[in-house]
């Protein structure tokens, strides 16, 4: 083919080499994005490379610590990412909707205590499909996660993505059988606290107007831990009824005789806006989704205690 001496190359370039651009530009790494690719960083360090030569410009400033687009590359972003989009659209449209891997992002106490209960009509609603979990610590840990859908606990309305509530989010006290025994007035035990976005004890005191708890406290970095710590009857925790409604209906642990805080914030069901096909967006989410009689059984485990003498 003859071109114009001096002519950029227009042709559309390599699809994996596009492939590394949208992942070295999403991560600002070129080791990160090799690690991602499962390839070596020099592989990825030649195909952008090759990239800028083919389109005639530089697409990343190298930096001890990383890359960083430049303006070109930054307006080009865009641009491949909705390329490979429609890509995945067309691809779901052509050649059927059912995916045989389905990856979940989700908090390690989302999974434990809401979807695993729930994993059976998953697994009905997606048969002969690899379901992936990949636990998340970090909001930071979405980005790597690169999963089908995501369950994040906060007010809803992330740029980018659809989302659907999960369940109401309330918190009320909670104690193991033996503890609720020992401590009659459960307000002077011991109260385990959670560090992260849920309110604690302090806020469901001032919101309820109810007197906190004055025993000794323990505080943990993780609600499962919380969780571990009160079925051993460690001491009160401040829970979430629905991540807990197995426990509360087996008898496992107890709900006291405090009032329930409703939050705002709840865990909602997430996915990018155009990835999956309706088909199995509405299955996973009728797997999920809270159903009436589960929350009624638990709110009848609900345990009156003696309340203290002021």
């Amino acid at each position: 083919m003859n071109r114009t001496p001096g002519a950029k190359n227009v042709n559309l370039p390599p699809l994996e080499h596009l492939r590394v651009f949208e992942a070295a530009a999403r991560l600002g790494n070129f080791t990160a994005a090799a690690l991602e690719l499962n390839l070596t960083q020099a592989t990825v360090s030649q195909r952008i490379k090759i990239l800028e030569e083919h389109l005639g410009t530089q697409l990343f400033e190298r930096q001890p610590r990383g890359v960083t687009l430049t303006l070109a590359a930054e307006a080009f972003v865009p641009h491949v990412r909705s390329s490979f989009s429609a890509l995945s659209r067309a691809a779901i449209d052509v050649f059927g909707s059912d995916r045989r891997r389905v990856a979940i992002a989700a908090p390690g106490s989302a999974i434990l205590l809401w979807i695993i209960p729930r994993l059976d009509l998953v697994n009905r609603n997606f048969p002969n499909t690899t379901i992936r979990f990949v636990t998340v610590y970090r909001d930071a840990d979405y980005e790597t996660a690169l999963a089908d859908f995501d369950v994040r606990f906060g007010y809803g309305g992330w740029p980018g993505r659809v989302c659907k509530q999960l369940f109401p989010e309330t918190l009320a006290p909670v104690a193991s059988p033996e503890l609720a025994r020992y401590w009659p007035n459960w307000r002077e035990a011991p109260f385990i606290s959670l560090a992260g976005p849920r309110k604690g004890w302090h806020e469901w005191a001032v919101e309820t107007g109810s007197e906190p708890p004055s025993g000794t406290e323990i505080k943990f970095d993780s609600f499962l831990q919380v969780r571990d710590a009160a079925l051993r009857g460690l001491g009160v925790m401040l829970g979430s009824l629905a991540l807990l409604e197995d426990d509360l209906r087996a008898g496992r642990l107890l709900r006291l005789n405090g009032p329930a805080l409703s939050m705002r914030q709840a865990h909602w069901l997430t996915w990018a806006a155009n990835d999956l096909s309706q088909r199995q967006i509405a299955a996973f989410c009728s797997a999920l989704m809270a159903d009436e009689p589960q929350k009624r059984q638990s709110d009848t485990n609900a345990l009156e205690t003696s309340p203290r003498q002021t």
